[in-house]
């Protein structure tokens, strides 16, 4: 798996070999303001891809885990 940031946008690429139909979770974890984690279900797109909008995410450290 590779992931890309920006500001407004985080997006992961699953490798070719993993079906499209993968299921899971991202959490977003906060380490010095738990009231801001979040999670969201995984939903790939037909490129493995899944972009993720970080437009009202605010700035600053976030630990992301992936499972699948």
């Amino acid at each position: 798996m590779q992931w890309t940031s920006s500001s407004k946008q985080f997006q992961l690429q699953f490798p070719a070999e993993i079906s499209s139909d993968i299921s899971g979770e991202i959490q977003f974890y906060r380490p010095d303001n738990k009231s801001l984690d979040w999670a969201i279900p995984l939903e790939v797109n037909e490129t493995n891809q899944m972009p993720i909008d970080l437009s009202k995410t605010p700035a600053g450290r976030w630990t992301v885990k992936v499972y699948w």
